[in-house]
C-alpha cells in the first residue's frame, strides 16, 4: 500500500487520491459510508431547499427513501418506455435543425439544452414549448 495513497488539501477540503485499484477496493469495502456521503455545500443549500433533493441530500435514511421513490416511479421499465416517442421526436427536431443549418455554424451545446429542456417540459405540460420559443 505504500505510495498508493495521497492526501491533498484543496482549499479547506481534504481530498484522498488513491492510485491503486486494489487499495481503492479495500477502502470502499471498509469505509464505504464515509465516501458515499456528500459535502454540506452552501450554494445547494440555498438553491435546493437545504439540499433536500436527491442530487444534493446527505446519505442516510431520507436519501434512501428518495432513491426508492425515483427508482420505482421514474425509472421503472414502463415509465422509461413511455418516454420513447418523446425522445424520438426531440432527436428528430434536433437533427432537423442541424439539417436546416448545414454549412452554417451551429452551437451544439445550445441545442442539447433545448432538447433536454423541451423533453422535461413535454412531460410536464404535454407538448413541446422550447422549440416554439427557439424558433421565434
Amino acid at each position: 500500500m505504500n505510495g498508493s495513497l495521497m492526501l491533498l488539501h484543496l482549499g479547506s477540503i481534504p481530498t484522498l487520491v488513491v492510485s491503486s485499484a486494489e487499495v481503492a477496493r479495500e477502502i470502499m469495502k471498509t469505509h464505504d459510508f464515509v465516501f458515499s456521503d456528500r459535502p454540506n455545500l452552501s450554494i445547494p443549500n440555498i438553491l435546493f431547499y437545504d439540499s433536500t433533493d436527491i442530487a444534493f441530500s446527505r446519505y442516510g435514511e431520507y436519501w434512501r427513501k428518495l432513491k426508492s421513490i425515483v427508482v420505482l416511479n421514474l425509472l421503472s421499465a414502463t415509465r422509461v418506455k413511455s418516454f420513447t416517442q418523446v425522445r424520438e421526436e426531440e432527436v428528430g427536431l434536433v437533427l432537423g435543425a442541424l439539417g436546416e443549418n448545414s454549412g452554417w455554424p451551429l452551437g451544439m451545446l445550445e441545442n442539447r439544452y433545448i432538447c433536454s429542456g423541451s423533453f422535461v417540459l413535454f412531460r410536464i405540460h404535454g407538448h413541446i414549448l422550447l422549440w416554439e420559443c427557439a424558433e421565434n
